[in-house]
């Protein structure tokens, strides 16, 4: 897996312990093919809405290149690596074909395992609980488990 990073991280992660985050989540959840194959461009950004966001930038089928955002005011490691864990997630997700932007004449929709969904994340219907309950969504929320364990195993020790 190839990384950058651009932007300034926040004051408390070091660009040390994100290198070491971002690999030890790609090992829980990417298969070594895959690993080999996928481009992550970083970016630490003021946002106001998300703690994070993940889009391909290559081709809408099974995509190998990435741009995940981070909002670089999270104040706490631990939740960093949270949401790299959770970003991450829609990379494997994106990158297997479990999940697909479907856009068409009828609005924003999303193809998730041969399912279509309204994109409740989307400008046009924007729906936050709606958002959250949709699989991608769940499925990415508990792969944050993984970025908890990171911080717990790893960084927390240092502290």
């Amino acid at each position: 897996m190839r990384v950058r990073i651009y932007g300034k991280p926040p004051k408390h992660v070091k660009l040390e312990q994100l290198r070491e985050c971002i690999n030890f989540v790609a090992d829980q959840l990417f298969t070594t093919q895959l690993n080999k194959h996928i481009y992550i461009s970083f970016s630490f950004k003021k946002m106001e809405k998300f703690d994070g966001s993940c889009t391909w930038t290559d081709r809408i089928k099974e995509p190998r290149k990435f741009q995940i955002e981070i909002n670089r005011l999270i104040k706490k490691p631990k939740r960093v690596c949270e949401v790299i864990a959770h970003e991450m997630s829609h990379v494997m997700q994106f990158a297997t074909g479990c999940l697909t932007d479907n856009l068409n004449e009828i609005g924003p929709r999303v193809r998730w395992k041969n399912k279509i969904y309204k994109d409740y994340g989307s400008e046009e219907y924007l729906n936050f609980q709606k958002y959250l309950k949709q699989p991608w969504e769940i499925e990415a929320r508990n792969n944050e488990k993984i970025g908890i364990e990171y911080y717990e195993n790893f960084i927390q020790r240092k502290i």
